[in-house]
């Protein structure tokens, strides 16, 4: 535990390659807790409904970024 700990603090993460938006965060610290593996996205959304999934995949395919949905916090 440790050990990753200290590789969470010494890893870069670079900013985000998305103009920022309402519905996606493209904070460091979100993207930095939503990470998977080694990988870092490039925003985080909490869709609301089936509209908001649609515009973020559209999003996120316009812009060729990663983005984690979080449906738990979008409560869907």
């Amino acid at each position: 535990m440790k050990n990753q700990s200290v590789l969470l603090r010494t890893q870069t993460i670079n900013s985000s390659r998305l103009p920022a938006r309402d519905f996606i965060d493209t904070k460091i610290i979100t993207r930095r807790e939503n990470r998977i593996g080694p990988l870092f996205p490039d925003g985080i959304a909490y869709p609301k409904d089936r509209n908001d999934i649609h515009k973020i995949f559209h999003y996120s395919k316009k812009h060729r970024a990663q983005i984690v949905v979080n449906p738990c916090m979008g409560r869907i």
